[in-house]
C-alpha cells in the first residue's frame, strides 16, 4: 500500500502539529512547507497529494501558490483555510481550484477528519494509477544531489562530495599485491 503525502503550507507549524498526532503514519506522510520551492519540491512527483494551505499567514501570496499549485498538480485534493472568514478569499480559492474551503475557526479534530478521508481517496487514486509518476530528472545534476532530496547518504565510505570532485583529486596508487614486473604493458 502507498503512503500518501499530506503537505501543510503554512507559516507557523501549528497545523502540522494538530494534523501528524491525528494522521495514521503507515497511510500517510506529513510534510511541512514555508515558501513556493519547498511546496513545489513537496509534491513533485506525488500523484494525488493532499495538501493543508493556511491563508492566515500567507494572505494573496497564499492564493498565489494555490493557483501554482493547481496548475502543476491539478489532482491534489487542497484545503484552504481562511481563520480571517474573508469571503472573497474563500470564493477566489475555489475559483483557483481548491477541493475544499474553511472560513473562520476551524477545529483540529474535523479537519484531521477530513484529511484522513482524503488520505484514503488518495490511496484509492494511487493504487488505481499504479505507480507515482516518475520524479523528473535533471540532467544537470550528480546522482548524489537527487539522493539527498530523500534523505538518502552515500554509500557507507563515501565523501559526500560530487563525483567530479572526487575523480579529479583521486590519485590512484598501485596496490601491495602489484608490482611493476606484473602490470600489463600498454601499447606505445
Amino acid at each position: 500500500m502507498s503512503r500518501v503525502g499530506v503537505i501543510v503550507h503554512e507559516r507557523l507549524g501549528n497545523w502540522a502539529r494538530q494534523l501528524r498526532p491525528r494522521l495514521p503514519a503507515q497511510h500517510a506522510r506529513v510534510r511541512e512547507t514555508r515558501s513556493w520551492p519547498d511546496l513545489e519540491t513537496a509534491t513533485r512527483g506525488l500523484t494525488a497529494p493532499v495538501v493543508v494551505l493556511d491563508l492566515d499567514r500567507f494572505g494573496s501570496v497564499g492564493l498565489a501558490h494555490l493557483d501554482r499549485l493547481i496548475d502543476r498538480s491539478g489532482d491534489a485534493l487542497v484545503l484552504v483555510i481562511d481563520p480571517t472568514g474573508t469571503p472573497e478569499r474563500a470564493q477566489i480559492a475555489r475559483e483557483l481550484g481548491a477541493t475544499h474551503v474553511i472560513t473562520g475557526a476551524a477545529p483540529p479534530t474535523d479537519v484531521a477528519a477530513l484529511i484522513q478521508r482524503w488520505v484514503a481517496i488518495a490511496r484509492d487514486r494511487i493504487e488505481r494509477g499504479g505507480w507515482h509518476r516518475p520524479i523528473e530528472a535533471d540532467p544537470r545534476r550528480e546522482p548524489w544531489a537527487w539522493l539527498a532530496e530523500f534523505g538518502v547518504d552515500p554509500a557507507p565510505g563515501e565523501p559526500s562530495v560530487p563525483r567530479k570532485t572526487r575523480s579529479s583529486a583521486r590519485v590512484h596508487e598501485p596496490s601491495p599485491t602489484t608490482t611493476p614486473s606484473s602490470r600489463p604493458e600498454s601499447a606505445t
